[in-house]
């Protein structure tokens, strides 16, 4: 009888064991996996040493307890790690809802619209991406579709989710529904030993993360750990870039149905490793559990009743989203917002550098719907306690790219010109510097 117990034992401790380096070999490096494994053989070593000698079977019980109750313990914080890893951790990227719509008790199924005309409007951007052959029929207003199918000149109708809900669906019937996807896979990269180049992608919305939306915020961050600086480089969202995949050009804001980390590479030259992707609702969440942020005004100004001044202004989550947003007020408008988005982004950064443990991290981590990225959890954790045991004080050096008011075709609305940003030349070759000088761990002035 005694031998099963012992046996018994020494399977729990064993399974208890496997399981918690199983946990912790997606976090750990591998020199503090050895460690752990090291100490974990010890351990085993001693517990069968105890059981061997049975006067002392009784002690090692209490030591089997006390040992399952430590690996219980950090196996708890890990998948505490986890759970919020599994909720931001994705390659893909939502875009948009659609619903495509015909007149009812006309069609029944998709198969019915083969070679049928279907309209849309110039806010869509999933035209391509039905799985029929079509004849397109591009509208400029969602009234104009609509019309056109009641009165038979389209088929069908693609029509977004937030364009369905104003319409009189009585009338109508839902053959279709499309989500638009961009799949963004990351470029690995080891985050303490390389330049690390990451997209992210303000949403226009208040819904959750996985709710798609449009991309007002577009911001490149450069990470150099060995240098200790930041790069904010931000790219207006009507931005005419290059769709690599289509050789047609584009607003930057409706690239990301044809691979919008494409677009930005050969714009900039420069491979993106990851993307982050927060909005409305994840930023003030982010900002009031960090109790705040201090962000410096070049100007003074009024926006949605909240007064900023010149020089540094301490900002809740609800005044930081506003101050983020306002453009109106600036004679550069757009470039304005976009310096005012990079200084929210530094106030972030300088409170987030304050964190003294991972528990402090994992406190902002665990916030639902905080952000959504496919930065590896690995990396995620490295920048962690890097700053934890560094203390690394960051230089930010922030750039904008700007460019000039014009109308032109746009691959997504190929029916007539829509506003778009010509770039200027010599803003896209000094931002292209500026991330081949981060990466060659030259200091800015």
């Amino acid at each position: 009888m005694k031998c099963f117990f012992k046996f018994l034992l020494l399977t729990i401790y064993i399974i208890f064991s496997l399981i918690l380096i199983d946990k912790l070999k997606e976090i750990l490096e591998f020199k503090e996996l050895i460690i752990v494994a090291i100490v974990m053989f010890i351990f085993l070593f001693l517990f069968i040493l105890l059981l061997r000698r049975n006067f002392l079977i009784i002690p090692s019980y209490f030591l089997l307890i006390l040992l399952v109750l430590v690996i219980h313990n950090i196996a708890k914080t890990s998948d505490n790690f986890f759970s919020f890893v599994n909720g931001i951790v994705s390659n893909e990227n939502i875009l948009d809802n659609y619903k495509l719509i015909v007149l009812k008790n006309k069609y029944e199924n998709l198969n019915d619209l083969e070679y049928k005309r279907i309209g849309y409007t110039k806010d869509t951007i999933g035209i391509d991406s039905l799985k029929i052959n079509i004849t397109s029929v591009c509208y400029e207003k969602i009234d104009l579709l609509i019309k056109a199918l009641n009165d038979g000149e389209v088929d069908g109708a693609l029509v977004l989710d937030e364009q369905y809900i104003n319409i009189d669906s009585e009338k109508y019937s839902i053959i279709d529904g499309l989500v638009v996807k961009e799949e963004v896979k990351p470029v690995v990269n080891d985050v303490l030993n390389n330049t690390t180049i990451i997209y992210v992608s303000g949403m226009d919305n208040y819904e959750s993360l996985e709710k798609a939306g449009r991309s007002d915020v577009n911001i490149i961050i450069g990470i150099n750990t060995k240098t200790n600086q930041l790069l904010l480089i931000s790219i207006p969202r009507d931005y005419y870039v290059l769709i690599p995949s289509k050789n047609a050009k584009d607003k930057l804001t409706h690239a990301g149905i044809y691979g919008i980390n494409t677009s930005i590479e050969n714009l900039l030259d420069t491979k993106i490793n990851y993307y982050i992707k927060i909005n409305f609702n994840s930023l003030e969440k982010l900002i009031d559990e960090l109790g705040g942020i201090e962000v410096e005004s070049a100007y003074d100004f009024i926006s949605s009743n909240v007064e900023f001044k010149k020089g540094i202004n301490k900002l809740n989550g609800k005044e930081a989203l506003i101050f983020s947003r306002e453009r109106k007020s600036f004679a550069l408008g757009d470039r304005t917002r976009g310096e005012n988005q990079q200084r929210i982004i530094e106030g972030i950064v300088r409170k987030l550098s304050e964190k003294k443990s991972i528990d402090d991290y994992l406190k902002v981590l665990n916030i639902k719907d905080l952000f959504q990225t496919n930065i590896p959890e690995k990396e995620i954790l490295k920048l962690a306690k890097n700053q934890i045991i560094n203390n690394p004080q960051w230089k930010v050096t922030k750039y904008s790219l700007n460019g000039s008011d014009s109308f032109d075709y746009t691959y997504s609305y190929k029916c007539c010109k829509l506003y778009v940003m010509e770039p200027y030349p010599d803003t896209v070759t000094e931002a292209s510097t500026l991330l081949e000088f981060l990466k060659n761990d030259w200091h800015f002035e």
